[in-house]
């Protein structure tokens, strides 16, 4: 029985502490801005659900394909990274030969 009221007590001492941190007082930094908090939080969590979301949409188009087409795919995304975005822009302009 001891034991149980060592741990409310711990709980309790706690649970004060921790408010008195979100009041703020003399003895505990200011009140945190929460609101500044979650607004960041949801920013980032949108930001990443719309890359998620990107991707998704990217892989979508290769459906369907066997491990022979991805390849290919990948051999040409890895040469068209590879060229940089100045040779790309020639390439597809019909100024640079294949980089395949």
């Amino acid at each position: 029985m001891a034991k149980k009221n060592e741990y409310q007590l711990i709980w309790e001492s706690y649970e004060d502490s921790s408010m008195a941190r979100m009041q703020g007082d003399e003895h505990n930094p200011p009140e945190y801005d929460f609101d500044d908090e979650v607004g960041d939080r949801d920013i980032k969590i949108g930001n990443v659900m719309g890359q998620q979301r990107d991707l998704d949409n990217i892989a979508i188009k290769y459906e369907g394909f066997s491990d022979r087409q991805l390849n290919a795919h990948i051999h040409v995304l890895e040469g068209l990274v590879d060229m940089g975005e100045d040779d790309r822009d020639r390439y597809f302009a019909g100024d640079l030969g294949s980089p395949f």
